[in-house]
């Protein structure tokens, strides 16, 4: 609602301590599938955050998290649907942030990465 309400330095700092109890949760509870993704989910709110503003590094560091949970939860559960789905769009929020920064090739990486998920979530 902070968000939409333009309130960005609320919504961070809400997106900030759902990220904080999201850690403690897996810290207590450990890396279940459920945990870890939630926890993913958490790293893009602050990521989102960060890009509206216009804190890319930060940004970039929240999604590349985002990104190792969710290669982490590949290799745990394998190709599901989500699981690629999830892939593919933390692929391309990588490559937004790089395309901002100026780093296009590694933004073009990031895409083609993020097509390539699509790609197999599209056979399966």
């Amino acid at each position: 609602i902070e968000q939409q309400l333009g309130q960005l330095d609320a919504a961070k700092a809400a997106f900030t301590q759902s990220l904080q109890i999201r850690k403690q949760l897996q810290q207590s509870l450990g890396d279940s599938p459920q945990v870890l993704r939630d926890l993913s989910v958490s790293f893009d709110n602050v990521g989102n955050i960060e890009q509206q503003l216009g804190q890319l590094d930060a940004a970039k560091a929240a999604f590349t998290q985002s990104l190792q949970i969710r290669k982490q939860l590949q290799q745990s559960l394998g190709d599901s649907p989500q699981v690629l789905r999830d892939l593919s769009v933390s692929f391309d929020k990588v490559g937004d942030i790089e395309q901002q920064l100026g780093n296009t090739q590694v933004a073009e990486d990031a895409y083609a990465q993020s097509k390539a998920y699509r790609l197999r979530l599209n056979n399966r």
